[in-house]
């Protein structure tokens, strides 16, 4: 059985529900939410700011609203491969995940930034 578009747009709604935060991972979180988060002093997940869920080419989205800016690391982050949603600011569940379109180096004394809409999350 499919979801209609106004069963899908209340399901992403409501798994996104008031509080995301974007997680930053070295390797695929997978849907099981076994991989690698950063785990660096100094980071700490950000808020996502998600957009309302819409329905672009049948697919229902969300995407960040603001930048999603990561502070500078005194020791580096890693090689970031992938990005996830959670519900909590710390421990939590993954909600979303997706790879990042290539890998970041995050090394001493650079940070992490989103700009507005790079960071997108679908159900089809």
């Amino acid at each position: 059985m499919n979801l209609s578009n106004h069963a899908a747009l209340a399901a992403l709604s409501n798994i996104l529900g008031s509080s995301a935060y974007v997680a930053l991972y070295t390797a695929n979180p997978t849907a099981a939410d076994n991989g690698t988060e950063v785990m660096a002093t100094e980071y700490k997940r950000q808020p996502a700011s998600l957009s309302n869920p819409a329905n672009i080419s049948g697919l229902v989205t969300s995407s960040n609203t603001r930048i999603v800016r990561f502070e500078k690391a005194i020791d580096g982050y890693g090689v970031l491969t992938h990005v996830g949603i959670r519900d909590s600011i710390a421990g939590g569940n993954l909600l979303f995940y997706t790879a990042l379109h290539s890998p970041i180096s995050v090394d001493a004394g650079m940070g992490a930034d989103f700009h507005v809409g790079e960071l997108r999350f679908t159900m089809g």
